[in-house]
């Protein structure tokens, strides 16, 4: 693996948000292979996977939320990537952070994704 995947689990599965992925690049499609191979140790052999967006919508920018910025092209709230895996022993629904997130914010809702405490970095 080039780089590791960015995946945090709850210790315990079955929330409504189980965890968080940061991809590296916007193509989830190539990280997936990877993530699939860290999962299967959690979840058993991965039978089907779920995500709640079209191809064509574009990733959440959750540093111009935190900022408080606007885009004119894209007004209004828009709703998380979350993507459910299911293996043959458990599911996890994951939240998918946007591969351009910035690296503090990422880490942080990383975190907050799995139920556990953010840290001040």
């Amino acid at each position: 693996m080039a780089r590791p995947v960015r995946l945090v689990l709850a210790s315990q599965l079955g929330s409504d948000i189980d965890g968080a992925w940061w991809p590296h690049t916007a193509s989830v499609a190539s990280e997936l292979p990877e993530l699939i191979g860290v999962l299967h140790a959690s979840l058993g052999e991965i039978v089907d996977i779920g995500i709640n967006w079209s191809p064509t919508e574009g990733p959440v920018d959750l540093d111009s939320i935190v900022t408080g910025a606007r885009t004119i092209d894209r007004p209004g709230p828009r709703r998380p990537r979350l993507m459910k895996v299911e293996g043959k022993s458990a599911c996890a629904k994951l939240l998918v952070v946007p591969y351009m997130t910035s690296p503090n914010l990422g880490a942080m809702v990383m975190r907050c994704a799995a139920g556990l405490p953010a840290v001040h970095a």
